[in-house]
């Protein structure tokens, strides 16, 4: 058997014009039996998983960056009178 190269929907119309008017029968139960195929083919490709882990992967990233932007401001202000403080000693102790 001679392997077919091209999607379903080429060739279902490879067959349809290969079989000619004539064949209405045939052919619409080839070209049903191709589309078929072609179902599968796309609900298998649907119900793959592989790309559910990376999606679940950059969802945790964007919840980790959100928890920073919103502890920063709190943080920010506490480390700025930190340094606010030790800013006014070496004031008062330099010369």
């Amino acid at each position: 058997m001679k392997e077919r190269k091209g999607n379903g929907y080429q060739l279902a119309c490879r067959e349809v014009a290969r079989l000619g008017p004539g064949n209405n029968s045939i052919r619409g139960t080839q070209v049903k039996d191709t589309f078929l195929k072609l179902s599968v083919k796309l609900q298998s490709f649907m119900m793959r998983e592989e790309g559910q882990d990376l999606i679940e992967y950059a969802l945790v990233v964007a919840l980790i960056a959100f928890a920073a932007a919103a502890t920063m401001k709190t943080l920010s202000s506490s480390i700025n009178n930190a340094f606010a403080g030790i800013s006014n000693s070496l004031n008062t102790y330099a010369p």
